[in-house]
């Protein structure tokens, strides 16, 4: 027997050959105070054309899509969005993060940025390039729209008209009204993420059902938002779901019995995070001209824990003891629900476990179990010494054993042990690791607490799974 059944965006005025990675969003944004250096060109978007007939003075030419961000305290990477489109700024410009996007935009600008920023991502599109670029487009229109000219608005024939590129002609400039065309009125953007349920238990075999809600700042349900599910352990129906008319994303989930997991749901949503020059300084290269304000899009996300833990029937010293001396004669009656023979094979497989000779629980505090006979599990079940606290523990470690061998026969090795202990509160080990702490403690001389846990296995009523 192996010892486990025992122990078980404004036009950048430099040039850049950027190969950068999309860095991962990981909640961590910009906080109040921090500063953050402009990298370079992001990994999607764009040249576009600006037509400066509308927008005299401005750059012909504008990158248009993500702007790759690195905070200079933490070294964190962010991607972010220009929100200024009269600004320009160059690599290694710093930005202070605000975190207030009303801090420079009024609230229906900033609304609608929110929404876009939230509900569109270029990794998801067919071409990220092209909608980088319109997601920038609209963003612009957005903080200009109170302007004589707002960008993208001119319909100036040629070829150097508002989001006209070489590559793509007018189709980010199309793209880009439609995205404007989808914000919601009056706006709302993704601004809340629950999982339900917190915790949960299943039966083995069985999937777990989490549900992500996602709701608006005004707390409505939010359609169309794409949810990205991750799990510590097991397997998701989905790795990404985007919610239905009532907000919510559903995803499934197959876990192994005796396992736990942490299931997490994550949105772009939120406020975006303002990094602006609050103080307006110069432009060391222009004077006169002030330093770009950009966006971060935020992200939101929840978690929730999925339990497949079975808690089998213990067996008392008690049953132990009247099957061994039923069945050797010792005790008088009928009623044997364990064989002759079967008892000797558990005894065997004790054996095996505590034989000297192979290595295992080797220490002289085992020394009692060693060489069990049926005469000799009789007397230790039968506890000589009412009194005695080690006789106590040592009978029920023995029932906790033969338990085990009696489970190994019927389902196969470990499966008693990876059934769970059901103990208040969450903290609900396997057989396995309580009886592996039960011999330490026994063997530790906390004869109590080693005969306190396995008592309390042993009389462990069969529960399902929790």
């Amino acid at each position: 027997m192996n010892s486990t059944k025992i122990i078980i965006a404004i036009s950048l005025t430099f040039l850049l050959v950027v190969s950068f990675g999309l860095p991962a969003i990981t909640g961590a944004v910009p906080q109040e105070g921090e500063r953050v250096r402009l990298v370079g060109k992001g990994i999607y978007g764009a040249d576009v054309a600006v037509n400066d007939t509308y927008h005299p003075g401005h750059w012909i030419w504008a990158w248009a899509g993500y702007y790759l961000l690195e905070n200079e305290t933490t070294s964190v990477e962010y991607n972010g969005y220009c929100i200024d489109f009269n600004m320009i700024i160059e690599e290694n410009d710093t930005l202070w993060g605000d975190g207030d996007l009303e801090n420079f935009l009024n609230e229906s600008e900033a609304c609608a940025v929110n929404y876009i920023i939230n509900m569109y991502k270029p990794e998801m599109a067919s071409d990220p390039n092209l909608e980088a670029a319109a997601i920038q487009c609209a963003i612009w229109y957005i903080v200009t729209a109170d302007e004589p000219n707002p960008f993208m608005t001119d319909n100036a024939t040629g070829d150097r008209y508002d989001a006209w590129n070489g590559t793509y002609g007018s189709q980010i400039r199309d793209r880009a009204w439609e995205i404007i065309g989808s914000i919601p009125h009056p706006c709302s953007y993704p601004a809340s993420l629950s999982l339900e349920p917190g915790i949960q238990v299943i039966d083995c075999e069985d999937n777990a059902t989490i549900v992500a809600t996602v709701l608006d700042q005004f707390g409505n349900p939010m359609e169309n938002v794409l949810v990205r599910f991750s799990t510590t352990l097991g397997v998701l129906s989905a790795e990404e779901v985007v919610t239905n008319s009532a907000g919510q994303a559903v995803v499934y989930l197959n876990l192994e019995c005796a396992t736990m997991a942490v299931v997490t749901a994550c949105i772009n949503g939120g406020e975006g995070i303002l990094v602006w020059d609050d103080e307006n300084p110069p432009n060391v290269n222009y004077p006169g001209v002030n330093v770009q304000n950009l966006v971060v899009p935020n992200e939101l996300c929840n978690s929730s824990i999925v339990k497949c833990c079975y808690y089998p029937d213990g067996f008392t010293i008690g049953f132990w003891k009247t099957n061994i001396g039923k069945n050797w004669g010792w005790m008088k009656g009928k009623g044997i629900q364990v064989p002759k023979a079967k008892i000797v094979n558990y005894l065997a497989e004790i054996n095996e476990t505590f034989d000297w000779q192979s290595g295992h629980c080797t220490g002289e505090c085992m020394e009692w179990i060693r060489n069990i006979t049926p005469s000799k599990a009789y007397s230790i079940l039968s506890i000589p010494d009412a009194n005695n606290m080690t006789q106590k523990a040592q009978a029920q470690i023995l029932a906790l054993l033969l338990t085990n061998a009696w489970y190994n026969d019927y389902y196969g090795e470990n499966y008693y042990l990876k059934g769970c202990v059901d103990l208040p509160g969450d903290n609900d080990p396997t057989i396995g690791e309580a009886l592996h702490d039960i011999l330490e403690w026994y063997c530790d001389g906390e004869y109590k607490k080693a005969k306190d846990m396995a008592d309390y296995i042993n009389n462990q009523p069969e529960g399902g799974y929790f």
